[in-house]
């Protein structure tokens, strides 16, 4: 069975998403949503798969998805953001190509609200995070497109020729976090979410790193995809102080090779995708002793 889980705040496309997962699912599965500090104005689909869990004050998402996964029934996780599309026998083309260590993120394409269908060029498979000496949005997601390309070209050049890049499964450095798959022994074994970032952001950072770090691998599923709404906005209110202290946890939680797991330093994640934009020169914290 795959628990598939959705935090929800303030959303409008909720019960949408969940008739689209209905929909195109073939496989056992069961539906979490977590309606943190909000209700739907609109009512659920009448289907017994649907379980809904309704928090009268916001507790935040990485402590929604702990809360869903803490009940989940199934042999696999996959997390999903509230305002998304899925492929045909998304979760059967997941589950088969998920092995135990991996995080596995179905291709993503950028999502048409009116259609609700998959904007077909505005495709994203591999992403990466800059380093805490950016000259701009330090360790924040990002992704290789023609801005990237003007701003690291020696790097962009590279990526493009990359092995990593080749076949229906291949690695990522990370992802955003709005849709991503595991077994559910691996996402605990992981420590779940961690709440100590906060109740948002970084979230992609957090678990390309405690996946590659522990000894695993994140891998894109070529084979599937989700679409997603991409917004300017977070669905759950956040100062610029919140934002600020998610990003500088975890930018002293990696760089310090600190968390408890670690079988590889941060330095290692680096060199494997090198050169990585806005990477190079950068000055790793190299004490480090692996666990086992």
């Amino acid at each position: 069975m795959v628990s598939i889980i959705i935090p929800a705040c303030n959303e409008i496309y909720l019960i949408r998403t969940i008739e689209n997962i209905i929909q195109k699912s073939h496989g056992e599965i069961e539906i979490i949503a977590v309606c943190d500090g909000y209700y739907p104005d609109q009512p659920f689909p009448n289907d017994s798969r649907i379980l809904i869990i309704h928090n009268n004050k916001a507790i935040g998402q990485r402590q929604s998805i702990n809360q869903a996964a803490r009940l989940a029934k199934g042999e696999y996780i996959f997390k999903l953001d509230a305002h998304c599309a899925l492929d045909d026998a998304f979760d059967l083309k997941l589950a088969i190509d998920c092995q135990y260590d991996w995080t596995v993120v179905p291709r993503m394409y950028q999502l048409d609200p009116n259609k609700w269908a998959p904007k077909l060029n505005k495709k994203t498979d591999f992403m990466f995070f800059r380093s805490p000496d950016a000259t701009e949005h330090q360790f924040r997601i990002d992704y290789y497109d023609a801005r990237t390309a003007r701003n690291f070209p020696n790097e962009y050049r590279a990526f493009k020729k990359a092995p990593w890049r080749q076949g229906d499964i291949c690695d990522t450095m990370t992802c955003i976090g709005a849709g991503w798959f595991m077994h559910k022994g691996r996402f605990w074994e992981l420590g779940g979410m961690d709440e100590e970032h906060g109740h948002w952001g970084q979230m992609g950072v957090e678990l390309s790193c405690k996946t590659w770090l522990s000894g695993g691998r994140m891998v894109v599923n070529k084979k599937t995809w989700f679409a997603h709404l991409w917004r300017n906005h977070a669905p759950w209110k956040l100062t610029q102080k919140q934002v600020d202290k998610a990003r500088e946890y975890s930018i002293r939680l990696w760089t310090n090779n600190a968390w408890p797991l670690q079988k590889r330093p941060l330095s290692w994640l680096i060199e494997k995708f090198a050169p990585v934009p806005s990477w190079t020169g950068y000055q790793f914290n190299e004490k480090f002793e692996g666990r086992n």
